[in-house]
């Protein structure tokens, strides 16, 4: 369980808050977030795994589960938020990962970037949100088509709950509760080799972190 507190830093998630070289593969977090920024400082970057990356880093076969709970102050400075990773940063890569989180954040704007999968991104490919629980209707169910720059590739997110349908991003498709137990809902995803694997105690898809 993290409890933050009022802080000074821009970067904070459940693993690590800023990656600045290098790749994060077959990692996870289960987090207790709390996070109370500071009333004065200036953009936060705040994920269930990863707060943010710099240009260019790999993410491959991660997932996080957990709470992530925001207490946004009132500013002008722009929050990303994220199930996985905050804010991606320019180059860098999603592939192979999952998120199933419960995501609450106080007073988040439309300004804000809030997603279940990813507050900002470029490149996503073969990822998914599962039962993404969000505290408002800011909240993206896997992320905010203006936070993802790139190209996502056969990716998908859960379509329970009260969330609304993700529209504006093209290679994101809903799956239902049904269907996300089936494995052959994921096209696209490397079950032979295997990446993933759909374990019968779990009926999720999720990285072979073995």
């Amino acid at each position: 369980t993290e409890t933050l507190g009022t802080f000074t830093v821009n970067a904070v998630g459940g693993l690590v808050g800023a990656v600045t070289s290098g790749t994060v593969t077959q990692s996870y977090a289960i987090p207790t977030m709390t996070v109370t920024p500071g009333t004065s400082l200036g953009p936060q970057n705040i994920g269930a795994l990863v707060g943010q990356t710099a240009a260019s880093i790999t993410l491959s076969q991660n997932y996080a589960s957990g709470s992530v709970t925001v207490t946004r102050p009132a500013s002008t400075a722009v929050y990303s938020i994220g199930g996985l990773v905050g804010l991606a940063g320019a180059t860098s890569t999603i592939s192979n990962s999952y998120t199933m989180v419960t995501m609450s954040v106080t007073t988040a704007t439309s300004t804000d970037f809030y997603g279940g999968f990813v507050g900002k991104a470029v490149a996503i490919t073969n990822c998914y949100s599962a039962n993404p629980t969000m505290s408002t209707t800011e909240g993206n169910a896997f992320g905010k088509p203006t936070g993802i720059t790139g190209t996502i590739t056969s990716s998908y997110y859960d379509s329970i709950g009260a969330l609304p349908a993700q529209t504006g991003i093209t290679g994101l498709s809903a799956i239902t509760p049904a269907n996300i137990a089936t494995q052959g809902s994921f096209t696209g995803f490397d079950f032979a080799t295997p990446i993933w694997r759909m374990p019968s105690a779990n009926p999720l898809a999720s990285p072979d972190t073995t």
